[in-house]
């Protein structure tokens, strides 16, 4: 501009073609790195909910999940329900085998009540030995032939690895 305005040339004619590609070197580049930010941050949103050990929800996001149940229950009336589960004599297990024994465990037990719930069904660890599922779209009665399978399930594989626990839902 500043050339045009004074009538001559103090630049080479190359000079904005440079700019503008430049420019568009930056453009791509600011894009590149905002996209990998953006991959960055929902990985660590994803990693926030889930329990590190054995893959599935953690507490703090079961808790979020029960609050937003419970509003939507409210707001169109619609049946939920929440099985809470606890291991009882894992202490034992822990303390006798070892805790990696104790992390198998809870590993094989996660992956079992996840194995048996539909897709919509959430199964949360909510603390060392406690779990619970949360069942939306489904009341009591519903789930008075899904809990007894489940937990026929989780007592299988606790007497088939002759773990010395039983589980309370």
């Amino acid at each position: 501009m500043a050339d045009l305005m004074a009538g001559q040339i103090y630049s080479h004619w190359v000079i904005p073609y440079w700019n503008a590609i430049m420019r568009f070197a930056i453009f791509l580049t600011n894009v590149y790195i905002l996209s990998k930010l953006k991959d960055a941050l929902e990985l660590e949103k994803m990693l926030s909910r889930l329990d590190s050990l054995t893959g599935i929800v953690n507490g703090k996001y079961f808790i979020e999940l029960i609050n937003s149940g419970l509003l939507q229950s409210s707001k169109y009336n619609h049946p939920f329900t929440v099985a809470y589960m606890d291991l009882d004599n894992f202490k034992p297990v822990n303390d006798r085998f070892g805790h990696n024994e104790g992390d198998i465990v809870l590993c094989t037990l996660a992956s079992i009540i996840r194995n048996n719930i539909r897709a919509i069904d959430t199964v949360g660890r909510l603390g060392g030995d406690e779990f619970a599922i949360l069942f939306p779209e489904m009341g009591t009665e519903e789930t008075q032939g899904v809990i007894p399978k489940i937990h026929k399930s989780l007592l299988d594989s606790i007497l088939e690895n002759r773990w010395d626990i039983t589980i309370s839902i």
